[in-house]
């Protein structure tokens, strides 16, 4: 018999969050247990919440963006010990508007391969990958097309931190992304240390942005910090033309 799914549509409302539904969402995120099993489902239940999260908070768009974590400890098969990940699928925006179901999220290991999931794998599977075999401290990657930000990486610019909650992520740095998996985890490989305290971010030129944190509540953590930084570099200079008074006392319309 096929698989029946709600439609990915139905209960869809894209508009900001409250604050304290978004944090509700975060903290309905199960805690892990002590078997494999338990910790699969803890991570793949994580990643469904935080993209819907980031999706209804306006952080990534249609056309794409994806979220990948490690599961904790190693798993024993007949060849070796390995390390297993999860990462959402392809189109998990452009079809689902990120609500997923979790038998679309992928379990992969070390190499990307599937082990279980019903989503097709995303096209940057390796670029999650490549970040985790040069940033051993990386514990979730998200990648998104938030506008502020998209802003930045359309004009080939890095972000210099201008808020205090964005300094500690510091200068974003931007790479051309013609080999983007190479490019971006050559980025983020001195930056180990920054992602084992809190997290470390990429602009991907004319795509997005990408960041890696401890876990992935740092990483979504990360990026909201740097739209809003992203938002304040950009609408800043608006107010050093003119001050408030003077713009306010200007009409928006005449004929």
């Amino acid at each position: 018999m096929p698989r029946v799914v709600a439609s990915p549509l139905q209960g869809l409302h894209r508009v900001p969050l409250r604050p304290y539904e978004a944090l509700s969402i975060i903290a309905a995120m199960p805690e892990a247990t002590g078997s494999d099993d338990a910790d699969v489902l803890r991570v793949r239940e994580a990643i469904v919440r935080v993209g819907r999260l980031m999706f209804d908070r306006g952080l990534t768009d249609a056309a794409g963006g994806n979220i990948s974590a490690r599961i904790d400890g190693s798993r024993e098969t007949e060849a070796a010990t390995v390390s297993w990940w999860c990462m959402s699928p392809r189109y998990a925006a452009h079809r689902w508007h990120w609500r997923l179901p979790i038998e679309e999220v992928l379990v992969l290991d070390e190499k990307g391969s599937r082990i279980r999931g019903e989503g097709e794998p995303s096209r940057d599977v390796n670029v999650h990958r490549a970040i985790y075999d040069a940033v051993p401290a990386a514990g979730a990657i998200v990648h998104a097309h938030a506008p502020m930000c998209l802003v930045f990486a359309a004009a080939g610019r890095s972000m210099e931190p201008v808020l205090a909650a964005a300094r500690e992520l510091g200068t974003v740095p931007i790479v051309d992304g013609v080999d983007e998996a190479r490019e971006v985890a050559a980025s983020l490989a001195g930056r180990n240390a920054d992602v084992a305290a809190f997290a470390a971010a990429t602009l991907v030129a004319g795509h997005g942005i990408i960041v890696a944190g401890r876990d992935l509540h740092h990483a979504y953590d990360a990026l909201e910090r740097l739209e809003a930084n992203a938002r304040c570099v950009l609408m800043a200079p608006l107010l050093a033309s003119t001050s408030l008074n003077d713009a306010a006392a200007q009409p928006v319309w005449a004929p």
